[in-house]
């Protein structure tokens, strides 16, 4: 490195004047260039930051107003489940009431697996009718999001989780 340092000073010494004071030039306007370019780029990354805080916001408040809501249903002290056995197809139903075409399937007395994909805010909506109308409860659940809904494997059921 510090071979390369002198070669490039004696190759600077041996320039002529105008020379030196054109290659001067030449460097001081890429240096501004490069500066106007890097604070051109910072400005663009920082609006993109603040579109994606926002965006991260709105999804947080989602999540906590969902976690809420889910929360104050399990508070909800388990009420005497209805009559009779419940049947698949009214689960199924209750899901097509929303426009949410979801696969139902039994999995012993009183308990489904529910899969599908869903807008968020119906489903939510539908696991609060279940609990009130059929007495079911989420026993579990997995969700993933898949562009602006998410992929749901759900176990719903009478009773405690």
């Amino acid at each position: 490195m510090k071979r390369i340092g002198h070669r490039l000073g004696r190759a600077w010494q041996a320039m002529p004047p105008g020379r030196r004071l054109a290659a001067t030039i030449v460097l001081t306007l890429l240096a501004v260039l490069v500066l106007l370019l890097v604070r051109d780029w910072l400005g663009g990354e920082r609006l993109r930051l603040q579109r994606a805080t926002a965006q991260a916001e709105a999804r947080y408040g989602l999540v906590r107003d969902t976690v809420a809501e889910i929360q104050r249903l399990r508070a909800e002290p388990p009420a005497n489940p209805p009559a009779g056995r419940i049947q698949p197809d009214a689960v199924a139903a209750a899901w097509r009431g929303l426009g949410l075409d979801l696969a139902v399937k039994s999995e012993g007395v009183d308990k489904f697996r529910v899969q599908g994909t869903a807008d968020f805010d119906r489903l939510v909506q539908g696991l609060a009718i279940l609990q009130r109308d059929l007495k079911l409860r989420v026993l579990s659940m997995a969700a993933n999001r898949e562009g602006g809904s998410i992929r749901i494997e759900a176990v719903l059921g009478v009773g405690s989780p």
